[in-house]
């Protein structure tokens, strides 16, 4: 029996472990709160990130993080983008030239706007072996073995490794080499989500959610271009699957803090132990939109609807006063 680890207690690194557990492999699963570790141990459920779902006794949950990393060669990372770097450094001592990283998270991390695999490589160098798996995919539907397509990028090799070591009769990876690309449409795709919420929460119809939608990301595409980037990534699963699963589905987060935004709710008033990777990839989008020169309108009104308390109908109708252009 293979044995790997999964770091991350939340639903995503839950339901990644499920996955790997059906797959045959014993997964060393590291919690961040104790009182996860002890539930999954006493009752096999994660009640307090993912209920509902019962864990096998293949996948060992521990707080201890040189214990999750011992006798393994490819962690699964599944931590917020926000707390990754402090999680990796904490792990340093127990990393050694063996090990390999497979990617999860979807962000960017404000300070550094650096993405997840570009922060793996800052703390253990460039040589470090990894992936980035991404793509339209809900915890809670993988877990529900529900037929889930994602996409694998990193070398030629070991993508297509860990291709062969996700995939099963419900879940089916393709692989990429344009890691780049893949990593910023799964973190830009949350800023969009939270754009729509907002809309559908101040009462605004499907054709205005529609318009900045699809402008919104026409533009985010160009920045990815600019940033290096390959076009026909942002259009496959990981850019425009993701961005229509993150902006449509009843289990988005981002979609969701939006709604209450556009009701009228600031974002000092959410009482969340961890906010949504939108709220501080928007953040990372608007210094790198400055930095590439890219104009990103609808992105910069969601931002200020955001963090500038701009009102929403107003900063919208900029939108539309805006002088008239062509599509492409």
């Amino acid at each position: 029996m293979k044995k790997v680890c999964v770091l991350g207690d939340g639903a995503w690194g839950t339901a990644i472990a499920l996955l790997l557990s059906d797959n045959g492999y014993d997964v060393n699963l590291w919690c961040h709160f104790k009182e996860v570790a002890d539930q999954i141990k006493e009752c096999r459920e994660n009640k307090k990130n993912f209920p509902g779902f019962f864990l096998p006794e293949n996948i060992l949950p521990t707080t201890d993080l040189q214990k999750a990393l011992d006798g393994v060669d490819i962690i699964f990372e599944a931590i917020p983008v926000e707390y990754l770097r402090e999680v990796l450094e904490q792990a340093k001592p127990f990393i050694f030239s063996n090990h390999k990283f497979v990617l999860l998270s979807k962000g960017i991390e404000t300070k550094s706007l650096m993405f997840p695999y570009q922060i793996v490589q800052n703390i253990f160098g460039e040589k470090i072996e990894f992936a980035v798996v991404s793509g339209p995919s809900f915890a809670k539907d993988l877990a529900a073995k529900q037929i889930t397509a994602m996409t694998v990028a990193g070398s030629c090799d070991f993508a297509k490794q860990i291709q062969k070591i996700l995939a099963n009769n419900y879940c089916r990876p393709y692989t990429s080499q344009d890691i780049l690309g893949v990593s910023f449409g799964g973190a830009v795709k949350n800023v969009f989500a939270l754009g729509v919420g907002i809309l559908d929460g101040a009462d605004f119809g499907d054709n205005t959610k529609i318009f900045i939608l699809t402008r919104g990301f026409a533009s985010a595409v160009e920045l990815a271009q600019k940033m290096g980037a390959n076009k026909d990534t942002l259009y496959g699963l990981s850019g425009v699957g993701d961005l229509i699963l993150t902006c449509m589905g009843k289990y988005s987060k981002n979609l969701n803090l939006g709604r209450e935004i556009g009701q009228g709710k600031h974002l000092n008033n959410f009482d969340l132990e961890v906010l949504p990777e939108g709220i501080n990839t928007l953040k990372s989008i608007d210094k790198l939109a400055k930095q590439f020169k890219v104009e990103m309108a609808e992105a910069d009104a969601i931002y200020k609807i955001i963090f500038e308390k701009a009102n929403v109908a107003k900063t919208i109708q900029k939108l539309v006063d805006l002088p008239l252009s062509n599509e492409c």
